[in-house]
């Protein structure tokens, strides 16, 4: 009980806004040593009943700049690694001039016209998976060591349910309305609005009053402006804005001019108080008092893969003469691709399947005769536009099954379709002949 503790420096969020709600160590002006006092280590501090076992008093205080030096804790993460320009081209998009969904409803899953499943399914994901393999690498780190006074502890699970990127939401978690904010070059003028037919209600309206009612300036880095809003009357909604100064204000709403998207941050007040939990029970654990039921302990687990659920088919495709069972060597067959249910036979646009891609076959480059018994892989490469979804690959060097791929990010291996050399199916008279089709290639996402 007599081990002090220390955590470097600023204790939370380093807000450059001067109204923040923290406190600093008598004699120390310097905002470097700024206890917030809704960061988590504050709220430790505040909260000794949780982990120190009863009648038990302090030695030590869990701040900023305390003085002591045996003892510290340290926060490695995304500021360590470059983290918020990876923030500010995926979901802030500072730089008008990308090719992608600028505006606030052009990257939701409600509007997938402009990066549809590649964003929300996999590229969300791939974020979230880079975080997973942060946390685990600097674990290893500091396992390494095999020294139990230094000891890793895992916050992640705090933000679950509510990330910038999680699956199978629409829009970011606590989706404000889209604000336009226009920063003067001398940094000293501000002018924001929000959008037409925007409404305001319940969270949307406290942003609008903690901007309108803020007072603050801009602090100027370069040719770059960043606002910081909080309010105490609201003060789950902190919002930081970053933006390259205009030369002039724009006030027509219908040109942004030097603007920028302004959404709220993390972390925020109750995330804090979720990493201070999970800080509770590690310190409960090393001072030998019974954890508190309502703050499970988390174990790492390997980030689980998402489940498939969409699937595009390749099947192979001949047509025989009128009158005719077989298709003779003369007449080309097909490489059809389907979007098909998961699970779901596509073979002739049965099942609801969709056709998306048809491809002519050399018909002298395969083996006509065997080919309907023992269809080969579909080598070639196949541009694929999926309604909802956008442009997809199908690649194949004849030797497997291919890959699937979106705007050159591997989606998926694929694999042989179980139906593959078991028959084809007859799919119904056409004016050229009878058309007969064999699933070959699944592929699953």
């Amino acid at each position: 009980m007599e081990r002090p503790l220390l955590t470097l420096k600023q204790s939370g969020v380093s807000w450059d806004d001067p109204k923040s709600q923290f406190t600093v160590p008598p004699g120390e002006e310097d905002l470097n040593c700024a206890r917030f006092i809704n960061a988590y280590s504050p709220v430790v501090n505040s909260s000794y009943e949780h982990w120190m076992p009863p009648g038990k008093t302090p030695k030590f205080a869990f701040e900023a700049c305390s003085g002591a030096r045996s003892d510290l804790t340290a926060e490695f993460g995304g500021n360590n690694l470059d983290f918020y320009p990876l923030a500010d081209a995926c979901l802030f998009h500072r730089q008008w001039d990308k090719d992608y969904g600028k505006t606030y409803t052009e990257d939701t899953e409600t509007d997938p016209e402009k990066m549809g499943a590649c964003r929300h399914e996999f590229w969300w994901e791939e974020v979230n998976k880079l975080i997973w393999d942060t946390n685990r690498a600097i674990e290893y780190a500091v396992n390494a060591y095999s020294d139990s006074s230094i000891q890793f502890i895992d916050i992640d699970g705090a933000f679950d349910g509510h990330r910038f990127c999680e699956t199978k939401r629409s829009g970011l978690w606590n989706r404000p309305a889209r604000w336009l904010i226009t920063v003067g070059k001398e940094g000293g003028t501000l002018n924001h609005y929000n959008r037409p037919g925007d409404t305001l209600s319940g969270e949307d309206q406290a942003i609008y009053d903690i901007m309108t009612n803020s007072g603050n300036y801009p602090s100027k880095n370069g040719d770059n402006a960043t606002l910081h809003f909080v309010s105490f009357q609201y003060p789950d909604l902190i919002l930081e804005f970053s933006t390259k100064m205009a030369d002039d204000i724009v006030t027509d709403t219908s040109f942004p001019g030097g603007g920028q998207i302004a959404r709220t941050l993390h972390p925020q007040p109750k995330d804090h108080k979720a990493m201070a939990d999970i800080i509770f029970d590690r310190l409960a654990q090393d001072f030998h008092f019974p954890p508190t039921p309502s703050h499970p302990i988390p174990v790492p687990v390997s980030a689980p893969a998402p489940a498939p659920s969409k699937a595009i088919g390749v099947v192979i495709e001949y047509f025989g003469m009128p009158g005719q069972d077989q298709a003779p060597p003369s007449v080309s067959p097909s490489w059809v691709l389907f979007q098909t249910t998961l699970g779901k036979s596509e073979v002739c646009g049965n099942n609801g399947a969709t056709e998306i891609s048809r491809v002519k076959i050399n018909p002298d480059t395969i083996d006509m005769n065997n080919a309907l018994e023992n269809p080969p892989w579909p080598g070639g490469s196949f541009d694929i536009d999926v309604e909802d979804e956008g442009a997809y690959q199908f690649l194949c060097d004849g030797s497997n099954a291919g890959t699937l791929w979106c705007r050159g990010q591997l989606l998926t291996s694929c694999r042989g379709d179980p139906n593959k050399g078991r028959g084809s199916t007859q799919c119904g008279n056409r004016d050229d002949g009878k058309a007969k089709q064999q699933a070959v290639v699944i592929c699953e996402y």
